[in-house]
């Protein structure tokens, strides 16, 4: 059994912030000013693309190491682990890229960058070991710009490539001015603001789409029981057809005399744009009440689960 210490050592040593060549603040520097003193790799240099000369000095000597240390089969789980820390983020948020993009962007392009720039960033990044792949904050923005472009009726594909060149071209210029350096003034709260951003945006995207699932799949909301034998929803003729729906017609060899309007599925009826008429009836077809009930307890379900998985995490495991 190890005795405990007789007494407690001082802590006022470790609050005195100290500089990188290990010297404490004179008695002129304010414990504000040292705070900000960083390591090397955070020091301005004053000269174009200083600070990435000595980033390379400093890398250098390490470069053939970094990557002979990981041929050793010590290191294969380490490789295992990381190769499916890689894939799994890409091939998800690919997955919902693709459905928020209508095949724009899917996994096998998010797979396909993904991989060159997980070289290009090992071979040549100070950090081989960095996981890179999509993320959350990655996928509202490419929602939010793709909806800008149907409604604009712009190129997504053409706008995303000039928003990437125009990123390249930044990012260089910020390694030109040693803009690394304003790194050591970022505090805790330019994280926690953008982490608040995300969440925010995240819960607009799940109410909209709860509410666009109300819209599509509606209810009846003023339903009486004891006329549910009486409740009825058919197809008819438009009664003021437009000029895309004459044009679908005619391409179609059709009349609205020779459509049997009443026989026709959901479906048909909205593909020869018809008009559902009935009590039964909501904007976009029949009411469907299942659909947008399951979706609302799947989505509180699934908010309470997190919401415990959470406080699970920081609890013990029996009381």
């Amino acid at each position: 059994r190890i005795e405990p210490p007789k007494s407690v050592p001082s802590q006022e040593k470790r609050k005195i912030p100290v500089f990188h060549n290990g010297s404490t603040p004179t008695s002129g520097e304010t414990p504000k000013e040292a705070a900000h003193h960083a390591g090397p790799e955070l020091q301005r240099t004053g000269r174009l693309f200083g600070g990435l000369i000595l980033d390379i000095k400093r890398k250098a000597p390490f470069f053939l190491s970094d990557f002979k240390d990981a041929l050793s089969l010590q290191c294969l789980a380490s490789i295992l682990f990381l190769y499916c820390a890689c894939m799994s983020p890409v091939i998800t948020f690919g997955g919902l890229l693709g459905e928020a993009t209508e095949g724009r962007i899917s996994a096998i392009e998010s797979l396909f960058g993904a991989s060159l720039t997980g070289i290009a960033y090992s071979l040549f990044a100070g950090q081989p070991l960095t996981i890179l792949g999509s993320t959350g904050p990655v996928l509202v923005f490419e929602k939010i710009l793709y909806k800008f472009c149907r409604d604009y009726q712009l190129s997504y594909l053409s706008l995303r490539t000039s928003i990437g060149l125009w990123t390249s071209f930044l990012c260089i210029v910020l390694v030109a001015t040693d803009a690394s350096s304003l790194v050591c003034y970022i505090t805790r709260f330019t994280e926690e603001a953008f982490a608040a951003l995300i969440c925010i945006i995240f819960i607009y995207e799940a109410l909209e789409k709860l509410f666009d699932l109300g819209e599509t799949y509606a209810f009846n909301m003023h339903n009486n029981l004891d006329k549910l034998t009486s409740y009825s929803c058919v197809c008819t003729e438009p009664p003021n057809p437009s000029n895309e729906t004459l044009a679908q017609w005619k391409k179609e060899n059709i009349t609205a005399h020779n459509i049997s309007w009443r026989n026709l599925t959901v479906s048909e009826c909205k593909k020869l744009h018809g008009v559902f008429l009935g009590s039964a009836c909501g904007h976009h077809g029949p009411y469907i009440p299942d659909v947008l009930f399951w979706c609302v307890i799947l989505f509180f379900t699934t908010f309470f689960l997190s919401s415990f998985l959470k406080q699970f995490k920081t609890k013990r495991y029996f009381p």
